[in-house]
């Protein structure tokens, strides 16, 4: 009998590990980057929520002429305790005679990285 006709049709040990290291490495890429689309998903949503403070300061600012860091007054549930994942703050500013705001929102788990939404509705990343 020769070599070939004693070797059965399968694969190798070798062959089996490379497929695995291959599907390995595949799979490692697709996690991350589906934790990376989740995070940025999560910033969207606190941009979103901010953006309807802004709004709600806007049209407060129009009907009474000021700001204000109230959230009942604005009548918008405060953000913070709707979303899990980061906290917004209102700050109002009248530096020199200009009445301004800020929305800060801040991560919950660290609370330093974030953004700010300033009254012009630009959005500046925390640092």
């Amino acid at each position: 009998m020769s070599a070939a006709s004693l070797r059965r049709g399968g694969f190798t040990l070798l062959e089996t590990l490379i497929v695995l290291f291959i599907i390995a490495v595949g799979t490692a890429i697709a996690v991350r980057s589906v934790g990376s689309s989740t995070v940025k998903a999560r910033e969207n949503e606190a941009q979103a929520r901010a953006k309807v403070v802004w709004e709600a300061e806007k049209r407060y600012f129009a009907y009474k002429g000021l700001y204000t860091d109230n959230w009942a007054i604005l009548g918008v549930p405060d953000p913070s305790l709707i979303d899990r994942f980061y906290n917004f703050t209102i700050y109002l500013d009248s530096n020199a005679g200009m009445v301004s705001f800020h929305i800060y929102v801040a991560k919950k788990d660290d609370g330093s990285s974030g953004f700010k939404m300033m009254g012009t509705g630009e959005i500046v990343a925390l640092k």
